[in-house]
């Protein structure tokens, strides 16, 4: 059997891109719930602020990669 080497900083990569996307999912509900709540929720908010989460995403998860570059 073929058995994969992971250095240490594979999994501190994994642990800290899955904080960092639970924060910032946490970070998009709370903003949301007060949108919600001063009633200035309307769909270019909500395109708006789900096209930041896109990005930050894609940046949290490619963070290693862009690095590299």
């Amino acid at each position: 059997s073929i058995r994969m080497q992971y250095s240490p900083c594979t999994y501190l990569g994994a642990v800290n891109k899955t904080v960092v996307v639970s924060i910032m999912i946490l970070y998009l509900l709370i903003d949301m719930a007060d949108k919600a709540s001063s009633k200035n929720l309307n769909y270019e908010y909500f395109i708006k602020t789900f096209i930041k989460l896109e990005i930050a995403y894609m940046l949290i998860t490619n963070i290693l990669t862009i690095i590299h570059y």
